[in-house]
């Protein structure tokens, strides 16, 4: 797309001048979208692209609207990083060539998912009525530092969750089955990690 305007200047009523002005062709930018990202895990590099008209190289490029994720970074028409929060990001980037005059924009949006949260161990050891128990809770993935905590129902009497720890005596046996199937039950069901 090209673009000719013309303008006549009259000084002291002696000269006249003229002035043209080119406007530049529009570049595409790519890639066309940008890939998903989840929180705590390297983002694949996207290397951006302009294409089109006459531009010459090298291209930058630069956020013009919204905002990258929180933990991505552009540089050098890379956009990398590490996402650190979970959400729905758009955002418009701009690449312009070495001259200025070739220009093209691309509007991307990048949903960065809550990374997945294990739970440890796999299984608790059983508990044993009036005798001290004690069971850290080891979650990984994501981004910590971790706080375990209940979500629904209730632990074993006497016991307590603290510092990610199961920590307490135990006050009663179960009735029907092991303390540590219930526990175990319970750990599967009722621990969330923020």
């Amino acid at each position: 797309m090209c673009r000719i305007v013309s303008l006549s200047l009259v000084e002291d009523n002696q000269r006249n001048y003229s002035l043209t002005v080119a406007a530049g062709d529009v570049l595409t930018i790519g890639p066309a979208t940008m890939p998903a990202g989840t929180v705590g895990a390297t983002y694949a590099n996207q290397t951006l692209t302009a294409t089109g008209g006459d531009g010459v190289g090298p291209y930058t490029y630069a956020v013009t609207a919204g905002t990258l994720p929180t933990g991505l970074t552009l540089t050098n028409g890379v956009v990398s990083g590490t996402p650190t929060t979970p959400g729905t990001y758009t955002f418009t980037i701009k690449g312009t060539d070495s001259t200025g005059g070739d220009f093209g924009s691309k509007q991307y949006t990048v949903v960065v998912s809550a990374a997945t949260i294990a739970i440890g161990p796999a299984s608790l050891p059983g508990g044993t009525s009036g005798t001290a128990y004690s069971q850290a809770l080891t979650p990984s993935g994501g981004t910590g530092p971790y706080t375990c905590s209940i979500t629904a129902g209730a632990l074993p009497g006497g016991i307590s969750l603290t510092n990610n720890t199961l920590t307490g005596t135990p006050t009663s046996a179960a009735s029907d089955s092991t303390w540590a199937h219930n526990a175990v039950r319970w750990f599967e069901a009722m621990v969330a990690v923020a």
